[in-house]
């Protein structure tokens, strides 16, 4: 079970697991961009 709540700036997960929603999601689209970019 995940807590997603979009009006709170950081992902938590029941297993521990912690990030900023703004910084993963910029590391997501960078990810992406580059995959793009090399194929």
């Amino acid at each position: 079970m995940h807590t997603n709540n979009s009006s709170i700036g950081v992902y938590r997960c029941v297993c521990g697991n912690e990030m900023d929603r703004d910084r993963n999601a910029a590391i997501n689209i960078r990810e992406e961009a580059r995959r793009m970019l090399t194929a």
